[in-house]
Order: structure tokens, then sequence, then C-alpha cells
């Protein structure tokens, strides 16, 4: 369980530090909620299913990194918040997904 514990943190901690680094992506006139710190983080941890993520990334890339985790959790959080009407919100998580992705290549 450790382990998880430690990927899990890992994984939400990258996750929160590209969103940090694409803050400006969020338009200013947006009229959607722009959420604090510790909502972003439970809504990334809400929706972060360690051992599932894990398998699909040993199968997918052959191994399971924190980093290669947080890019598929922005993704997967944007697509919700597109799902729920809420394009600037999925696009900040979309842009902090491609920032990593460039991050790791």
């Amino acid at each position: 369980m450790g382990l998880f514990s430690s990927f899990e943190s890992k994984t939400i901690k990258i996750a929160m530090e590209a969103l940090a680094e694409t803050t400006n992506m969020f338009p200013e006139n947006s009229t959607e909620y722009f959420p604090s710190q510790a909502e972003m983080k439970a809504t990334l941890k809400a929706n972060l299913f360690p051992e599932q993520m894990k398998a699909s990334l040993k199968r997918d890339y052959g191994v399971a990194k924190p980093e290669n985790a947080a890019y598929h959790l922005l993704d997967i959080v944007g697509h919700l918040f597109d799902q729920n009407s809420k394009p600037h919100m999925a696009g900040w998580c979309f842009h902090a997904s491609i920032h990593l992705d460039k991050q790791m290549s």
C-alpha cells in the first residue's frame, strides 16, 4: 500500500506543479469558478486510481512513472471538465498535460 501512496503523492504533486506553471492559460475574464489549490488537488486525487493507472502505464510504457501518470491524470480531468461545460478549466488541464509532455520529451 505504501508504494501506491508514494506513487499517488508524486503523481498529484507533478500534476499540481504543471497546473501552477500554466495558470496563465485560465482566462482572467472567465466566468467559470477557479478552484483553490486544495480543491484542485482533491479533484485530481478523486480521479486517480493508482492501481489501475500503474497497470495501464506498465502495459503501455513498460514502466509506471508518476510523470506519465500525471500527464494522463490531467488529460482525464480535462475531459471531465469539458463534459461538464467548463471549457476554460478543461483547457487549463489540457495545456498542463501538454506542458508535462514537452518536459518529458
